[in-house]
C-alpha cells in the first residue's frame, strides 16, 4: 500500500507514470505487459463476459488489443480511452491494421475525467485503476466510469488484488523463492475493502474472481523454482517458456496471483 502523499508529490508521481506508459507504446504487442500470456488469459475471460453486438467503453485501453478482439470476435463497437497519447496512436494504428477502425475508436483521456454523452452496454478496465495513487482516486474513477453505463449495464473490473499477490508470495517463500515485488507505480486493490464499496444504483454481481491462478502457479512458482535450481538468473527467465505456454491451456484452479475480476451491475 502507498503512504498518503501531498498534491505536489501526486503530480510528480502521475507525470512519471505517464512517461512510463508513453515509452511502453514502443513495444506494440507487449505495450500492456511483457507477460503476454498473462494478458491474453485476462482478455480471454473478459471476452467471455461480454455479449455480441455490444457497445463498449474501455478505460485505460493501452495498445487497443482487448477492444480490437471484442470487435473481431463479438462484433462489438465502442471507444477506448487512455491518457498516454503514444498508446492512442498505437491503438488506432492496430485497429486499422485489423480492419475494425470503422467499429472502434481510441481517444486521449483520463479515467477521472471521462466526458461522453453516449451510454454503453459495458465498461471495462484491465489493470488501469492500479495505476492510480490510492483508494480515494480509484473510487472516484469508478464512479466516473459507472455513470457512462446504460440501465442494466455492466462494469467489468479486472485489476490486481493484494490478497492474491500475497498468497502467491507465501508459496514462493515456502520453497525458497524471493517474494515478488509490486511495481512502484501500482496500488493493488484490497478485496476486503472492495467487498464493502457502495455505489448508487450499482451492486457487485460477482467477485473477487481469480483469473490466472494456474498460470501463476506454473510460471511464478514451478518454472521459477526449476530455473533457480539450475542457476538461471532472474533476468533470463522467459515469459514464453514451455511451462508458461502449457499453463495457458490448463483450466484455472485456485486463487493465487494478482489478476482478479469484479463485475458490477447497474440497476
Amino acid at each position: 500500500m502507498m503512504k498518503k502523499i501531498n498534491r505536489a508529490e501526486e503530480i510528480k508521481i502521475n507525470n512519471f507514470i505517464k512517461i512510463f506508459w508513453e515509452e511502453r507504446a514502443e513495444l506494440d504487442y507487449l505495450a500492456g505487459s511483457n507477460d503476454f500470456i498473462l494478458k491474453e488469459l485476462e482478455t480471454r475471460e473478459i471476452i467471455k463476459k461480454i455479449g455480441k453486438n455490444s457497445k463498449i467503453l474501455e478505460v485505460g485501453c493501452g495498445n487497443g488489443e482487448t477492444l480490437i478482439k471484442l470487435a473481431k470476435e463479438k462484433n462489438c463497437r465502442g471507444i477506448g480511452i487512455d491518457f498516454a497519447s503514444n498508446m492512442i496512436t498505437l491503438a488506432n494504428r492496430n485497429a486499422k491494421k485489423s480492419k475494425v477502425d470503422d467499429m472502434i475508436t481510441f481517444e486521449i483521456g483520463h479515467v477521472s475525467e471521462i466526458e461522453k454523452s453516449e451510454k454503453f452496454d459495458y465498461a471495462l478496465t484491465q489493470r488501469c485503476l492500479v495505476s492510480l495513487d490510492g483508494t480515494e482516486h480509484q473510487i472516484r474513477a469508478i464512479k466516473n466510469i459507472m455513470r457512462h453505463l446504460k440501465s442494466h449495464g455492466t462494469y467489468i473490473m479486472v485489476e490486481n488484488c493484494i490478497q492474491g499477490h500475497n498468497r502467491l508470495n507465501d508459496i514462493r517463500t515456502k520453497i525458497g523463492l524471493k517474494p515478488m515485488d509490486i511495481y512502484w507505480f501500482n496500488f493493488f486493490l484490497n478485496a476486503d475493502e472492495v467487498a464493502n464499496w457502495k455505489f448508487d444504483n450499482f451492486y457487485l454481481e460477482s467477485g473477487p474472481i481469480s483469473l490466472c491462478s494456474t498460470y501463476y502457479l506454473l510460471s511464478r512458482v514451478i518454472y521459477a523454482k526449476l530455473e533457480q535450481d539450475k542457476g538461471t538468473k532472474i533476468e533470463n527467465l522467459k515469459y514464453d517458456s514451455d511451462i508458461n505456454k502449457l499453463a495457458f491451456s490448463i483450466p484455472n484452479i485456485g486463487n493465487i496471483g494478482a489478476s482478479t475480476m469484479w463485475i458490477w451491475k447497474k440497476l
